[in-house]
């Protein structure tokens, strides 16, 4: 029943008196009337129409109008146009925060935008600046939602439609078997992961973070990353750190031995080589630096110096690739180790198994770089005593399948074939499998001299390398066995070997770092067996080389202030 509020008076003269406020439903006789809207209407109400200067008058053959009284124009300030790019400059910053930071869609930026900071622009001219910003989002709404196996139904009002939608197939394993260069890794569709949970504080929620920024990093290079599709299955991904973990190592071993002038020196030299690392690919920093340094840090004990790390790489990652899953890790990891170191341990060690899970998920079970994933997973839980045996089995199974393929394809002498060779002999190092190690590790040797004649300068970097690496597996073997002198004799080889390379081609991919490290640990050895005036001439050798002679000489490093 309509309230008779004006002795039902009729409707025209109802408006004709004044009354432009039209009686809405109430659930009592109150003359106080509330306006009930719909969320649609509200918001084209909200919108500012008054393009033109309102008139101020309004006449009729009725004679004036009630309009007369009506306000001309509201106080909201008008929506600014771009019209050039100092236009967005300015609020580059605002749009950043909302569309990479907190992940918005670009529907609901522009809303925001529009309302709060008085910015109208059309969706095509936000993606025709998110180009010109270099700007690329990896965990889209749409990718969350076929994330999570939910199906894109439209818009509410949009007529849904029955067309189907297309599968992405994986590259046919057929064609990557006849030709496994062009592309050594298998993109398949991605696998269900559970909707977003309820956080019962924020360390959950940086987890959820860590985890979900792994994802978009791994799953959106397969995509995108040159460097993930331009690595084939025979080869590491992100092989050349330059040496990254091998420098932190080392700095924290003159840090053991009381060496301080030493340790800041090469501390210094390693901060320098990663800023340098972290202009690569997300996909070739993960495992050197999000990964390996954190947990060798970790394990020594040293917190105060990780928290300095991470910050590090977290602030140059912000200037670099800002709002990129690699950023975003480095965020959240940094932000967990100040809140609880214990949970950043517990965190670390789940990083390796997922990557790992991860790695096999895209680039199959028979890849080099996966099968280093799952190697360094080993590593942490053969130092945890949670190895279990059937899991060095099961990989070196793996190792094996990819050494058949590598001689098959490639041929027994071929550089694909040693190289995984090598990693075979490096898991089998790292899991305590000893079954015919020697001989392995003589016969790779022996095959390698064969293939090249006896001055070293005709060598490439690579068999150089490879006889490096077998010759050190092999002294850990002896390590094992407790043949010192063997042993001996086989570090002596590796640092001739390593000398050589740092004198023919430089300081290319961390090979003054890679001598420096065999010099500390020759000099452990020839010391425990009473050979003491040879250890001193090494380490005299270290202070004199190359290694140190960049940062030593220079005056902010030797400042005392």
């Amino acid at each position: 029943m309509v309230p008779n509020t004006e002795e039902n008076v009729p409707l025209d003269d109802f408006i004709s008196n004044g009354n432009r406020d039209m009686p809405t439903l109430s659930d009592g006789p109150s003359n106080n009337f509330e306006p009930i809207i719909s969320p649609r209407a509200a918001v084209l109400l909200a919108q500012d129409l008054s393009l033109r200067p309102a008139p101020t008058s309004f006449t009729s053959s009725h004679g004036p109008s009630p309009l007369i009284s009506m306000p001309a124009a509201t106080n909201r300030t008008p929506l600014q146009r771009p019209e050039g790019q100092e236009h967005w400059e300015a609020k580059k910053e605002t749009i950043r925060a909302l569309y990479l930071d907190d992940g918005m869609p670009l529907k609901d930026l522009m809303h925001i935008m529009s309302t709060k900071h008085s910015f109208s622009a059309t969706e095509r001219m936000y993606k025709r600046q998110f180009l010109k910003w270099n700007w690329r989002k990896y965990n889209t709404k749409g990718r969350q939602q076929s994330q999570v196996g939910t199906e894109h139904r439209g818009a509410r009002y949009e007529k849904p439609t029955r067309r189907r939608q297309a599968e992405r197939s994986m590259i046919n394993l057929a064609n990557q078997a006849q030709n496994p260069i062009e592309r050594g890794h298998m993109y398949r569709r991605d696998a269900d992961v559970s909707t977003p949970l309820l956080f019962s504080n924020r360390n959950h929620r940086q987890m959820e973070e860590l985890h979900f920024s792994l994802r978009d990093l791994i799953y959106g290079s397969a995509q995108q990353s040159s460097a993930w599709k331009g690595c084939s299955k025979f080869e590491l991904l992100g092989a050349q750190n330059d040496g990254l973990v091998l420098q932190f190592e080392l700095a924290f071993e003159f840090l053991k031995e009381k060496e301080l002038h030493k340790f800041g020196a090469a501390l210094r030299r390693a901060f320098h080589t990663a800023e340098v690392f972290l202009e690569k690919e997300g996909c070739e920093i993960l495992q050197p630096a999000i990964l390996d340094v954190p947990f060798d840090l970790l394990s020594k004990g040293e917190i105060n110096e990780l928290q300095i790390f991470l910050y590090h790489v977290f602030r140059m990652l912000t200037a670099k690739k800002p709002g990129e899953p690699i950023q975003r890790m480095a965020k959240a990891m940094y932000a967990i180790l100040l809140d609880s170191p214990d949970l950043f341990a517990h965190s670390l060690r789940q990083l390796y198994g997922i990557t790992a899970h991860y790695f096999s998920e895209t680039r199959g079970l028979d890849d080099l770089a996966s099968l280093n994933a799952r190697t360094d997973l080993i590593q942490i839980k053969k130092r945890d005593k949670t190895l279990h045996p059937k899991e060095a089995g099961d990989i070196l199974r793996d190792y094996r399948n990819l050494l058949h393929k590598a001689s098959t394809f490639f041929g027994q002498d071929s550089q694909e074939t040693i190289e995984a060779e090598a990693h075979y002999l490096w898991t089998a190092f790292c899991a305590d499998c000893w079954d015919n190690y020697e001989n392995i590790c003589k016969g790779r040797i022996h095959r390698i001299r064969a293939e090249n004649e006896a001055n070293w300068d005709t060598w490439d970097y690579q068999d150089l390398d490879n006889l490096a690496r077998c010759t050190w597996y092999l002294s850990s073997f002896y390590e094992k066995v407790g043949d010192v002198s063997s042993r001996i004799q086989c570090l002596a080889e590796r640092l001739q070997i390593l000398g050589h390379v740092s004198r023919r081609d430089g300081n290319t991919r961390g090979s003054e770092a890679r001598v420096t490290e065999c010099r500390i640990e020759l000099a452990k050895v020839l010391k425990e067996a009473g050979q003491v005036e040879e250890a001193l001439e090494l380490k005299l050798d270290i202070v004199r080389s190359g290694y140190f002679e960049e940062v030593t000489d220079d005056p902010e490093c030797n400042d005392q202030s």
